[in-house]
């Protein structure tokens, strides 16, 4: 059945964009030991050492683009971990590719071992089946009486929980989500053992 309008007209007010968030492994950290945040440029606003004591015991970057960027990324397929590592190595003189990790397989017929792919995990958000995106923004006009009536139960039937929900503080981020479902939790249960 259709939402209620309270529902629907404050779904309206709330976005979603495109977003994605590759994790790239590295044979060596090329960008300094102090260093935590590099700003790129063209397709990739920002890199982020991540881990413990960051940069100093680690050689690992994150990238994380949202909205436009990350659909044009998104668009690229498998050539989103191309154009990050182009950004990286434009701003490190080529070490991104050099010092990129790969796999290492042992040749069944030489028994050498040979570097093969490289090491990194990429997720886009915006091609998940059921997700479609990032994280929730408020839209010119939302409050965030919005997110609270998207978050309101129908008929003590229909539940609703996800980051979008919350009004703790927290959306758009996992503490979000968590507190969303705690509430909703909540709610089901009241439903089961209040019913009315």
């Amino acid at each position: 059945p259709g939402l209620p309008g309270t529902h629907t007209g404050s779904m309206a007010k709330i976005g979603m964009g495109a977003s994605l968030r590759a994790l790239i492994e590295f044979k060596r950290n090329f960008w300094g030991d102090t260093v935590g945040y590099i700003l790129g440029s063209n397709n990739v606003p920002e890199f982020m050492s991540i881990g413990l004591d960051r940069s100093v015991f680690n050689a690992t970057l994150q990238v994380t683009v949202n909205g436009a960027k990350a659909a044009e990324l998104s668009a690229l397929g498998a050539g989103a971990f191309d154009a990050s590592m182009a950004e990286l190595d434009v701003l490190y003189a080529g070490q991104a590719t050099l010092y990129i990790r790969k796999k290492i397989i042992q040749d069944p017929n030489t028994l050498d071992t040979v570097e093969t792919d490289p090491i990194y995990i990429m997720e886009d958000w915006t091609t998940r089946e059921y997700i479609n995106g990032g994280y929730s923004y408020p839209l010119p006009g939302a409050t965030n009486n919005d997110r609270k009536n998207i978050g309101q139960p129908i008929g003590g039937k229909l539940f609703f929980a996800g980051e979008a929900t919350d009004i703790t503080g927290n959306a758009g981020m996992i503490n979000g989500a968590l507190a969303s479902a705690e509430r909703c939790a909540e709610e089901v249960v009241k439903s089961i053992t209040n019913p009315s």
